[in-house]
């Protein structure tokens, strides 16, 4: 089985790189009826023999059927020639060029405010895992961030890694509270710098205001020089959302979040040529990292590449020796066709 199998796929290598030669077949069967019909025609002008009379025999006799037969053969190999076969190492390859994304998320305590259900880092966590299903082919990171950042999964092809990580994230990961937007930013994209360049995009969602680390602004300009886009999420109900927790001696309050800083936000992405969203529940978070999806979404490079070595030189070179033999066969046998 194994031995047919390779014989087929060897078959299969092989291509004619010009079949319309083949209607020059129908020219050499032609030639074959001619060379039966004349052969035939001439056996019925043979004088018969008298009773007891045997045919000559010579070795001109034995070979007076010889000239055709090369001449057909001849032919037979130079149509084969003009149909130039082709064996076919390799037929197409693809070319698509990734992309390294990081995806920069917020943690702060904040974060747990039930405005997206469940919770805001709930919702992000989930949509996050989707939308890292959508970048097959590019490397995908995370940074996150409360009052300080730091890594949590360096850029990945292995789109399963990553969403394992993005399930560890919780509130209290960073272990300091606070919203350092500027030093998520800059984390990724100092990540992002030390990368072979090519295309490089951060997508960071916040639900807050940065209110210590480095200047956002500053961040973005960073990532604008170092020809990095950036997309930047708002997260939260419209006025803010509420958040119930318990207070130092155990009693159940509330209190009202504020909102991301939009005109910031807004500011930050359109530095670096990128785009702000705000996302007000969990569907439309969703519809925003679709969005995205979208935006960045590339054209897959299809290069057709033909890695063909002709075979038709043996069949040139042994038509023409066959026509050559018929030429000097019938020379010898002084035989006119």
């Amino acid at each position: 089985m194994l031995g047919t199998a390779l014989d087929l796929n060897t078959l299969r290598a092989f291509e004619w790189a010009d079949p319309k030669a083949a209607w020059l077949g129908l020219a050499l069967a032609f030639a074959l009826l001619f060379g039966v019909a004349k052969y035939a025609w001439g056996r019925r002008w043979t004088l018969p023999l008298a009773p007891g009379e045997k045919p000559p025999r010579s070795w001109s006799s034995y070979a007076a059927g010889f000239p055709i037969a090369l001449r057909l053969a001849g032919l037979a190999l130079l149509l084969i020639a003009l149909m130039r076969p082709q064996r076919i190492s390799s037929l197409s390859e693809t070319s698509q060029q990734g992309r390294d994304i990081y995806l920069a998320l917020d943690v702060s305590g904040s974060m747990q405010t039930s405005d997206l259900r469940p919770n805001r880092i709930s919702a992000a966590k989930t949509t996050l895992k989707r939308f890292v299903d959508t970048l097959a082919g590019d490397r995908v990171g995370l940074v996150v961030f409360a009052g300080k950042a730091f890594t949590q999964c360096p850029l990945s092809l292995d789109r399963d890694v990553v969403k394992y990580f993005i399930d560890q994230v919780d509130i209290g990961t960073v272990g300091v509270d606070g919203t350092a937007i500027g030093d998520g930013l800059l984390l990724a994209v100092q990540r992002l710098i030390s990368e072979p360049k090519r295309g490089q995009v951060i997508v960071l969602a916040t639900d807050g205001r940065s209110n210590t680390g480095q200047p956002p602004m500053l961040a973005a300009q960073v990532a604008a020089k170092a020809g990095i886009r950036l997309y930047t999420i708002g997260m939260g109900a419209k006025g803010g959302g509420i958040m119930t927790g318990r207070d130092p001696f155990g009693r159940l309050i509330q209190q009202r979040m504020e909102e991301p800083d939009e005109a910031l936000m807004t500011a930050m992405a359109t530095a670096t040529g990128g785009l702000y969203f705000r996302a007000t529940d969990e569907r439309s978070l969703s519809e925003v990292y679709a969005r995205i999806a979208a935006l960045e979404r590339r054209e897959i490079k299809v290069k057709n590449r033909r890695d063909a070595e002709d075979h038709f030189f043996i069949y040139l070179w042994l038509g023409a020796l066959l026509l050559g033999a018929e030429a000097l066969l019938r020379f010898r046998l002084r035989i006119v066709m």
